[in-house]
């Protein structure tokens, strides 16, 4: 699930698109989780096999992001693949 490039800048084909990314997360979702992550405190996580997932508050009322997968000492590499 590479990032795909954007060639629309209406916000509606970029709402359509980031809904669609988040149904294929949740159906293919392979792993789920709870915990703290600064700054954001409490989340759920969700991951699909390849590693791309989506986090939200711990109360799923705010969205907080798309994920990558996980990457050895990726915070001192600065998260670049």
């Amino acid at each position: 699930m590479p990032r795909l490039i954007m060639t629309s800048r209406r916000n509606s084909d970029k709402n359509r698109h980031a809904m669609n990314t988040i149904v294929h997360l949740i159906a293919q979702c392979c792993w789920m989780n709870i915990h703290i992550v600064a700054p954001h405190g409490i989340v759920f996580e969700i991951r699909i096999a390849e590693g791309y997932g989506a986090r939200w508050s711990k109360d799923g009322n705010k969205f907080i992001g798309f994920l990558e997968p996980y990457m050895e000492d990726g915070h001192l590499k600065g998260w670049k693949h």
